[in-house]
This record gives C-alpha cells, sequence and structure tokens, in this order.
C-alpha cells in the first residue's frame, strides 16, 4: 500500500477523484434543492391560481343558484395524471357540501383548523405526511361567508421526481467519476513517457553501459534541463571511468618495468653476473626505488585531488626564492644558470604547494637544459591573476604532446620518456586546480620550454 501511495499517478489520479466526488456531491445537493424548491414552488403558484379559478366559481354558483337546484363546482381533474389534483367545498362545520371528497388523512388535519382564522387570503400548507405517504399540499381559505374551499395537490409527483434524479445521479456520476479517473491516469502515464524513457536509460548505465545517453529530441520542454544535467554527468563519469581504466594500466606498466629489470638481474639476464651477489642487490636497490618514488608519487597525487590545504594572502617573491634554493644542487653539477626575476606579487594560495609546484616545474626544466644553460623564474601581475614562468633552453615539447602533457604517467617523446614517471605535472595540475588557477605549456616556437601558472591575485601592496 505504501508504494502505491508513493505513485505520482496514483496521488494525483487519488486527488483528482476527491475533487471531482466533492464537486459532485456540492453541486448535485444545490441542485437537488434547487429543483425541489421550483417545483415546490410551480405547485403552490399551480394551487394559488387553482384556488382563486374555484372561489370565483363558488361565488358565482352560490349567486346563481335557484332555491331547490343543486350546483357543481367545477372539476381540476387531469386525465393525464396520475395525481390530479381535487377541489372540495366544506361549510363551516367542516361537512363537506360539494366537489372531490377529501382523502382519508386530510380530513384529521383540517378538522382542527378554526374556521374564524381562515378569513382573508387562501393559506397553503403540506398535510398529511408520514412514514410511505408524501402528504399533500393544500390552499384553502374562506371566499364566501360559511364556505371553506380546499384545492390540493399529492405531492408524490415532486417526491417520485427528485427521487428518479436521484437515481441517475447515483448511476452516472460514479460511472463520470472513474471514467475521468481512467483519463487522468492514461494521460499522467503519457506525461510520465519521457520520465520512464530516462530511467530506462539509467538502467542501462546500470548494467554497464556507460555510452548511454537520453534523447533530448523526445523529451518535455520541462524536462531538457534535468535530461541536459545528467547527460553531462554521464559524460563526466564515462571520462573518469575511462582515465581510471588507462590510469590502472599505466600503473601496472610503470610498476611492472622495475619489477622486470629485478628479476632479469636476479635471474642474471641484465649483464650482471649471477654471482656478484653486490651488484645485482644494487641493481634491485635501485629499481625498488624507482617503485617507492612512483608510490610516493602517486600518494601525493591522491592527496592533492582528495583534499585542499587552507589558502590565504601569500607573497609569491619569498616562495619563488625559496623553491630555487631546493633546486640549485641540481643545476650545479650541469653549471646551469638559475635567474629569478619574481618581484614581490600577492596570491591567495597556500605556500606550501606552490612551492611545491615551482620545484617540480623546475626540476624539470633542470632535467632537460644543456650543459651551461639557463633556467629562469619570472612573473607579474595581470588583471585579477598573477601569471608565473619557468622557461628553460632544452628540446622542447612538441605541439602534440601539450594537450596530453599533464595527464597522470604522461611523458614527452622529445626526451621525457625514458626519465621519471609521469606524474610530476599531473600533481602540480591537481595543485593549480584547487586553487582555481590554471596550468599550461606555452608555444616557443621549439625553443626550449615555458610553462605558465596563473593564480588568483590577492590585494596588492604599495610596493608592489
Amino acid at each position: 500500500m505504501k508504494s502505491m501511495f508513493r505513485s505520482i499517478r496514483f496521488r494525483v489520479v487519488l486527488l483528482i477523484f476527491g475533487y471531482l466526488a466533492l464537486a459532485v456531491l456540492l453541486s448535485r445537493t444545490i441542485y437537488y434543492y434547487r429543483l425541489s424548491f421550483l417545483l415546490r414552488e410551480n405547485q403552490e403558484s399551480f394551487l394559488q391560481d387553482s384556488y382563486s379559478i374555484m372561489a370565483a366559481a363558488c361565488r358565482s354558483s352560490l349567486e346563481e343558484k335557484a332555491p331547490g337546484r343543486k350546483r357543481e363546482l367545477p372539476s381540476l381533474t387531469e386525465s393525464s395524471s396520475s395525481y390530479p389534483p381535487f377541489v372540495s367545498l366544506l361549510d363551516s362545520a367542516m361537512v363537506w357540501q360539494e366537489g372531490q371528497s377529501l382523502p382519508k388523512m386530510l380530513t384529521q388535519d383540517l378538522f382542527q383548523l378554526e374556521p374564524a382564522s381562515l378569513n382573508g387570503a387562501p393559506r397553503l400548507a403540506s398535510f398529511g405526511s408520514s412514514p410511505g405517504e408524501a402528504g399533500f399540499r393544500v390552499a384553502w381559505g374562506m371566499p364566501v361567508p360559511g364556505r371553506i374551499l380546499v384545492v390540493g395537490q399529492s405531492l408524490q409527483p415532486q417526491q417520485d421526481l427528485v427521487w428518479s434524479y436521484l437515481q441517475i445521479i447515483l448511476l452516472v456520476a460514479p460511472l463520470i467519476i472513474i471514467v475521468l479517473c481512467w483519463l487522468a491516469w492514461y494521460m499522467l502515464s503519457w506525461i510520465f513517457v519521457p520520465l520512464n524513457r530516462i530511467s530506462q536509460t539509467a538502467r542501462l548505465i546500470e548494467a554497464g553501459d556507460l555510452q548511454q545517453r537520453i534523447d533530448l529530441k523526445d523529451v518535455d520542454t520541462e524536462l531538457i534541463g534535468m535530461a541536459g544535467t545528467i547527460n553531462t554527468m554521464l559524460n563526466r563519469l564515462e571520462n573518469t571511468h575511462q582515465a581510471l581504466s588507462r590510469y590502472g594500466a599505466d600503473v601496472a606498466h610503470e610498476l611492472q618495468t622495475p619489477i622486470n629489470s629485478m628479476l632479469r638481474s636476479i635471474a642474471g639476464e641484465g649483464g650482471l653476473p649471477p654471482d656478484d651477489k653486490d651488484a645485482v642487490i644494487a641493481a634491485c636497490a635501485s629499481q625498488a626505488q624507482r617503485m617507492g618514488k612512483i608510490c610516493q608519487n602517486l600518494l601525493l597525487l591522491s592527496r592533492a585531488d582528495a583534499t585542499v590545504k587552507p589558502v590565504t594572502s601569500i607573497d609569491l617573491e619569498p616562495v619563488a626564492c625559496d623553491a630555487l634554493d631546493l633546486v640549485a644542487f641540481l643545476a650545479k653539477p650541469r653549471e646551469l644558470v638559475l635567474e629569478n626575476t619574481v618581484p614581490s606579487l600577492i596570491a591567495v594560495a597556500n605556500a606550501n604547494q606552490i612551492e611545491q609546484v615551482l620545484v617540480n616545474l623546475l626540476s624539470n626544466s633542470i632535467r632537460f637544459s644543456p650543459q651551461g644553460g639557463t633556467v629562469s623564474l619570472a612573473g607579474h601581475l595581470e588583471r585579477s591573476q598573477v601569471v608565473l614562468w619557468v622557461t628553460d633552453q632544452g628540446p622542447g615539447i612538441p605541439a602534440s604532446d601539450r594537450l596530453q602533457l599533464f595527464n597522470r604517467f604522461s611523458k614527452s617523446r622529445a626526451g621525457w620518456q625514458k626519465v621519471g614517471n609521469g606524474l610530476g605535472l599531473a600533481i602540480c595540475k591537481s595543485i593549480i586546480d584547487a586553487h582555481s588557477g590554471t596550468i599550461t605549456c606555452l608555444d616557443t616556437g621549439g625553443r626550449g620550454t615555458r610553462m605558465e601558472v596563473r593564480l588568483p591575485a590577492g590585494v596588492q601592496s604599495a610596493e608592489s
């Protein structure tokens, strides 16, 4: 039962049913009383008119009647009516004189009337009503002294008509309500067809088909926004699933390489003599360090994706100096010149994470710079952003590799395929994305590499 009440269609149809039932009940009740009132008003008008005619006839009859000659009142009997009206003329002692005889049920009620109260205009009242009996509507009065004129008609025709009306309503109204509720259910089912298609698409996706999309051509205007949002979410979900698949394959490949190298060294297939344990151990230790570095970078990358450290307004000038100090030992053996032209720039960022990004970019530039080359770190303020550049004089990065450069385990064909594990720039991108910034590889025309980092600018000091 709870599942039925959770159905929108059931609740709407139930609401429509209640509304229609209440509307029919109220309207038919009003119409019932209105019909009863009109029938009663029509009967009273008929009785008053009939009384006026009979009263005039009564006066005329009494005035023209000769001694010893009896004249009958005109009859109001209608051959087409099952309950014809009646007219009777009584004396002051309530004894019948002329016309139709009174129905038995009226005699007792009329005998209780005081003749003196009948002077003036005729009166109207209902008499003789009892369980199973409709009673009569009567107009009576004293048109001439000593004579009581009674004109009446049974109430049974009114009750028969009203009861027939109620029977029709009781039979037709439920049928109409049921038909209307069925039409409402059908229309709601038709309205919910796009939602059923969306649900069907969701079930296919749940079964593993991530390429399914909602066809916006068959979606109603009110649902286009929701369907478009779902399609966008599905695109992101599919891309994430594909990225995870590639990521798992890349991790397996990156770890498999040092493992295979270790196994070859142990088996004596790597050019090392099997008896030289020190050489084998050194080779295995080197590969183990490589795997450890991969795992460490993966851990750093997962942390960069999962959390964002608190950001504040920081000055990038000391951050740049600290980053250059940390990579100076890498540049010394290759006699590289490290230049720093970063002025005092205020950015909204986390100092430790930005330092980590700069160290990573500077390390890559040092690694691929020629002997005696120059690696420079520069920056300036551009509108609402702080821009930093790391530039080297290395072989550069082909344009075809720049789009995939910041993906995990991505390496440039220009020389990085033999060095590193392809996670450093992915870590940098995750950190910069968390700061609502951007990191890109600029086109240098094949002369070296320039990495650009953009961060939200803070309130600059007067000196900057």
